[in-house]
């Protein structure tokens, strides 16, 4: 099964190889960019092709893609990789679910995700995910469990899976993070794509649609990916509270009206889920500092609050 990866990218080339990283890995078993006795080997069961789509960033990102394409395309060449691709294009868009539908044209498997340049997959994952979807073919979008993280790799919170009901999102917010979140090309064949107008609350408004339209959605509690908040994330922007406000327009109105009684009806189903819960403690393995290695973290509390450190 073949993965397309989309990365949206402007100005972010201080999280972006960390990003690139943590793909290379779930196709060829570690960082391609190690050398000697530690060099990567196939994995013949997960396909990727990694595509950044870049908006014309002005602090070096064209150039540190065209690098690392060159070390890759050597790579690639010298131990015969055939289960890991990389391609970038910079050019102008419209924002960045327009970059995201541009990348999604430019590539052409069966699972997409998109993963921003702040935001890392867990080891594993793809190897995960595809399992998932051989072993559930009437599975046409999956979400997971993800992890909010400082700059410096540390654990902020947990973000658990649950169920996902389209006038729990409509009435109140996307609970369940995109960079979890996996989904059949047949959903973009079937002319469901991202909303370019849209700067903030694309990731919602495509999965209101999806859930809409009747595809069938999985969760798992798996943590899949780690997402880091850097004091920039376009989320916590006002404009971005205002765009969810607009999405609440479009709630029948009788969710509209039950949205206090709603709002209670996803927190006790998320405690039912056991969303609220993480034992501890555990770790996790992401990229801190430089793209070669993993290192492993342990979390000796974590909590499903997040609070702005």
């Amino acid at each position: 099964m073949k993965f397309n990866i989309i990365t949206p990218s402007y100005n972010q080339i201080q999280w972006l190889g960390r990003c690139l990283a943590s793909v290379a890995d779930q196709s060829t078993g570690i960082s391609p960019l190690l050398t000697g006795k530690d060099s990567a080997h196939q994995n013949n069961t997960v396909s990727v092709h990694h595509h950044v789509q870049d908006a014309l960033s002005t602090d070096g990102t064209k150039r540190f893609m065209q690098e690392y394409a060159e070390r890759i395309a050597g790579i690639i060449e010298k131990r015969d990789l055939t289960s890991y691709y990389f391609t970038f294009e910079s050019s102008a868009d419209e924002g960045m679910y327009d970059a995201i539908n541009k990348g999604m044209d430019t590539t052409d498997g069966e699972i997409i995700s998109y993963l921003n340049c702040d935001e890392q997959y867990l080891p594993n994952t793809l190897s995960f995910v595809n399992s998932f979807f051989n072993e559930h073919p009437e599975c046409d979008i999956l979400f997971g469990s993800t992890l909010l993280i400082r700059p410096d790799g540390t654990l902020i919170a947990f973000r658990k899976a649950y169920p996902p009901h389209r006038v729990y999102i409509l009435t109140d917010h996307l609970y369940l993070l995109s960079c979890g979140m996996f989904f059949r090309r047949k959903i973009v064949d079937d002319g469901i794509e991202f909303n370019a107008s849209l700067r903030y609350s694309g990731d919602a408004d495509f999965v209101v649609r999806v859930l809409k339209a009747r595809y069938n959605a999985a969760f798992t509690q798996r943590y899949l990916a780690t997402f880091a908040m850097t004091g920039e994330n376009m989320s916590i922007e006002e404009k971005a509270k205002r765009e969810g406000k607009a999405l609440f327009t479009r709630a029948p109105l009788w969710a509209k009206m039950l949205k206090p009684l709603l709002t209670i009806t996803r927190r006790a189903e998320k405690f039912v889920y056991g969303a609220y819960f993480q034992k501890t403690p555990f770790s996790y393995s992401i990229y801190v500092g430089n793209e070669l290695h993993r290192q492993s973290l342990i979390a000796q509390r974590a909590s499903f609050r997040w609070k702005k450190q």
